[in-house]
């Protein structure tokens, strides 16, 4: 599992296409870059992620889509089952 903070900021913005920054990016360049290559890993990788700025539960998978020149990703989240030994995950498939 990978657990994010920062990285992204605007689901909305920033899946679609990683490469838009924000004022919060202290150094726009080095996020660019490292936003690129960190949900280009996740996707391939299909690692489990827990993310900040995300709706309940921020806890889901980045899949392709689109353009992979741009790297557009979407966001597939976990889907509870409130039964406390039970978490499974959307119908994730590339």
């Amino acid at each position: 599992m990978i657990m994010w903070g920062d990285t992204s900021h605007l689901e909305a913005l920033q899946f679609p296409d990683p490469r838009i920054t924000v004022k919060f990016d202290v150094n726009e360049e080095e996020a660019r870059q490292t936003r690129l290559e960190l949900m280009c890993q996740i996707a391939e990788k299909k690692y489990l992620v827990a993310a900040a700025h995300m709706a309940f539960p921020g806890i889901g998978h980045l899949r392709s889509v689109g353009n992979a020149t741009v790297g557009s990703y979407e966001w597939v989240p976990v889907i509870i089952d409130w039964e406390p030994t039970r978490v499974k995950t959307a119908n994730f498939s590339v």
